[in-house]
C-alpha cells in the first residue's frame, strides 16, 4: 500500500509518497474534531464516521480547523495526552 498525499491550494501541489512496510497501517488510529466550524463544515461527514467506528479514537477541541493557530496550547496538551496514553510514556508504535 501506499499513502499519497498533496499539499496546496495557491502553492504549487508538492506531492510525496511513503510506502508502508506491511502494506496496511495497523497502528492507533485518532481523529481530531475541530469544533470552530465553518457553516459548510465538510469535517462534520469524516468526525460522526470516526466517532462509530471502534477503529478510531475520537476527539474533540475547542479550535478552529487550524488548531496550531487558534489553540497550540490545546491542540499540544491533546497530542501528548494521545501519544502517551496519558500516562506520560509513549505508547504509538509502528504495524
Amino acid at each position: 500500500m501506499v499513502v499519497a498525499a498533496s499539499v496546496g491550494a495557491i502553492a504549487p501541489v508538492l506531492r510525496y509518497e511513503v510506502a508502508l512496510p506491511s502494506g496496511e497501517f495497523t497502528g492507533p488510529r485518532d481523529y481530531i474534531y475541530c469544533t470552530r466550524i465553518s457553516p459548510t463544515d465538510p469535517f462534520r461527514r469524516f468526525a460522526e464516521r470516526a466517532k462509530i467506528d471502534a477503529g478510531w479514537r475520537y476527539h474533540e477541541m475547542d479550535a478552529s480547523h487550524s488548531p496550531h493557530v487558534t489553540a497550540p496550547e490545546a491542540l499540544a496538551a491533546l497530542l501528548h495526552r494521545i501519544v502517551t496514553g496519558g500516562n506520560g510514556k509513549a505508547s504509538i508504535r509502528g504495524s
